[in-house]
């Protein structure tokens, strides 16, 4: 038996701005500079989180419809859902969530860092908690279509490319070449002990996977489902079903432009440099060879990068019609998520709070 030791550790504490990882807007939130104050509702600590769940109370989630989709979708996969079939119909069930494109094979780490936040913040606030039950919950941005941000890694000094080209939606992929891929995976790996586990692991995911959002949900099923994290791909024809009120009056009214707009030049008059650029209706058109930008003009609405035109009855009709073929940009991604979702934070890099705190209004 080992004699007890007595550790003792020195602590030094670095203020953030000495790092200079963090733009301004970042500082200023962790800081919770007055200047910033007005664009978000409730302090990011711990204990603004009971009256954050009493709000959220408010607004009544669909909670029949989520707990539907996330079977399906986790029945689809042949997986296990690593919580209660029928947790999401509690209204005492909050999530925290995260979102990131399905960079290939995690990508950066940057991606790990995010889902790992989400699970230690759910089980911190469920500690001695009996009032609710909070879910971490992993949403995969597969309709993004930045295919030189999703197709690469790094790894061992090494660039790791997955060499195909893309304009639709990156989830909607097959997974062809991802079988030449895991190979150059297990030649990097070939003296390491878990070598057998990385070929069972990326072995199972391509088996199982009908295509690459498959792939990638598999994949982090296997490396944080036991730590209870459930993952949802919003690319689903029911949720945008759901959704299709709020997507038609953009189309018709565009009624995000003008708040977002005046809540980005309220930022810049306080010193703060605007996020994401806002357009006047902010939706993709999207099928599974393309994602394009969606314009009106004086004739109607037009599909950008395919020079369509539509009245604007022909739009609406088909956004009833096949709701699946529209995919909220970065305007609206938040307010799509926050409208299926019953949910207390979201946990982002500095970009993604930027852009939230754009959204209040």
């Amino acid at each position: 038996m080992l004699p007890e030791l007595d550790y003792k550790m020195d602590l030094s504490l670095i203020d953030h701005s000495q790092l200079k990882y963090w733009s301004h807007t970042d500082l200023s939130y962790i800081k919770h500079d007055d200047a910033l104050r007005e664009f978000y509702k409730y302090d990011p600590v711990k204990s603004s989180f009971p009256e954050i769940s009493k709000a959220r109370k408010e607004f009544q989630t669909d909670r029949i419809l989520l707990t539907r989709v996330i079977k399906k979708q986790y029945a689809e996969l042949e997986i296990s859902l690593p919580v209660n079939e029928e947790v999401f119909l509690n209204q005492n069930t909050f999530t925290i969530t995260t979102a990131h494109q399905p960079a290939l094979l995690t990508g950066p780490l940057f991606h790990i860092y995010k889902i790992a936040s989400i699970i230690h913040l759910a089980n911190d606030l469920m500690a001695g908690n009996t009032d609710f039950k909070i879910i971490p919950v992993f949403v995969v941005n597969s309709e993004d279509h930045d295919w030189a941000e999703v197709n690469h890694l790094h790894l061992f000094g090494k660039k790791i490319e997955w060499e195909r080209t893309s304009k639709g939606p990156s989830g909607r992929l097959s997974t062809e070449g991802l079988d030449k891929l895991a190979e150059i995976i297990y030649n990097l790996f070939s003296n390491a002990p878990h070598l057998n586990e990385i070929k069972e692991l990326l072995s199972s995911c391509l088996q199982k996977a009908g295509n690459y959002s498959q792939f990638h949900r598999l994949l982090l099923h296997h490396i944080f489902g036991q730590h209870g994290l459930v993952i949802l791909d919003m690319d689903d024809i029911d949720l945008k079903r759901a959704f299709i009120p709020v997507m038609e009056k953009e189309i018709t009214e565009q009624f995000s432009f003008k708040p977002v707009s005046e809540t980005q030049a309220s930022l810049e008059k306080a010193g703060f440099k605007p996020q994401a650029f806002c357009r006047p209706i902010n939706l993709f058109y999207m099928t599974d060879t393309i994602r394009e930008r969606i314009e009106p003009t004086e004739k109607g609405i037009v599909k950008v990068e395919s020079k369509t035109l539509q009245s604007l009855d022909e739009i609406v009709n088909e956004l009833h019609s096949h709701p699946d073929r529209f995919s909220p940009n970065v305007i609206l991604r938040p307010i799509y998520e926050e409208f299926i979702l019953p949910n207390l934070a979201y946990i982002g890099g500095g970009g993604e709070i930027a852009y939230w705190l754009e959204r209040k209004s």
